[in-house]
């Protein structure tokens, strides 16, 4: 019996330390994949030296002596902050989620591939104009130094036994091409619905089943506002002489229908208490973690101004 209760001991006590490792090791790795908040570091390419720093709550702040100075601290700081969102939104749009979590993601690579968004960015990146894509380039070269300065990565890599890849200029714009999926991917099914109820039952039934705009949609500067289609008429859609196969009706209701749209507004300097206008605008995302928002605060020089902006 004590011989048996020593062994159960030992294996307690082994098992004890291999959880403490394990602890030790995931706490230094997310403490190594902290974002640098003190101190100097070293960023090649800038013209003049670029500040970092954050308010209380957390909010990222830029002071830089021009634009691309500033591209170039903004990079630096989001792959220090959030890379993991960033390279989740350049691998979606370009159909490359499998190369980073496995099989499960090839049937969402397949439909994605389809738009040949990498192709895409790769054209238009090289159809900027030169200062446009230089903003690009510093971009892409400040997030990889961020990343090379994390002790880390995020510990989502570890885990799935992977490294973060360098972020290269045509991501960003692959990064744009996800919002486009966010908000408009399922859209097609939209107006594929309508062209199936314009086949059937003409296009008046088709605006009334699967309208085009809608009342959330109305301005409000007093100019005409959409109204619902008239009910379409016996002639339009007449069930004893064209039959109601559903095969050949997709779902027309999307997911967006169910909620509020998204609105914007702006306003002039002159009517602000700051003399400065405001931009803003709300689409309505789902929740997600990290957020798909970042908000910044970004001041620089141009053209012998200072130059202010805030926002997300």
């Amino acid at each position: 019996m004590r011989s048996a209760g020593r062994r159960a001991g030992r294996a307690a006590a082994v098992l004890l330390a291999v959880l403490a490792l394990l602890a030790a090791a995931l706490a230094a790795l997310l403490l190594g994949s902290r974002p640098a908040l003190d101190g100097r570091i070293g960023l090649p390419g800038l013209r003049a030296p670029a500040a970092i720093s954050r308010d209380a709550l957390g909010v990222v702040a830029i002071e830089a002596g021009d634009r691309l100075d500033l591209a170039r601290a903004a990079g630096f700081a989001h792959a220090q902050e959030r890379f993991l969102s960033m390279d989740f939104q350049r691998r979606w749009a370009g159909g490359e989620l499998a190369a980073l979590l496995g099989a499960a993601a090839l049937p969402q690579d397949r439909r994605v591939r389809l738009h040949r968004f990498r192709a895409r960015a790769e054209r238009l990146l090289g159809e900027l104009a030169p200062a446009e894509r230089a903003l690009l380039e510093a971009y892409a070269a400040g997030v990889n130094r961020g990343l090379a300065a994390l002790a880390a990565p995020a510990f989502p890599y570890p885990l799935l036994l992977a490294r973060p890849a360098p972020w290269r200029p045509e991501d960003s714009l692959l990064a744009l091409f996800s919002m486009h999926l966010a908000l408009q991917g399922g859209r097609w099914r939209y107006e594929a619905a309508r062209g199936a109820l314009a086949r059937e039952f003409g296009p008046a039934a088709a605006d009334f089943l699967a309208p085009v705009d809608s009342a959330l949609a109305a301005p409000l500067d007093g100019s005409p506002t959409p109204h619902a289609a008239p009910l379409p008429g016996p002639a339009a859609i007449d069930l004893r002489h064209v039959p109601l196969d559903p095969a050949r009706l997709p779902e027309v209701r999307m997911p967006w229908e169910q909620r509020s749209g998204s609105n914007a507004f702006a306003v002039g300097g002159a009517r602000t208490a700051h003399g400065a206008g405001l931009l803003a605008n709300d689409m309505h995302l789902v929740l997600t973690v990290p957020n798909i928002w970042f908000r910044m605060q970004w001041r620089w020089r141009e053209d012998g101004r200072v130059r202010e902006i805030g926002g997300v």
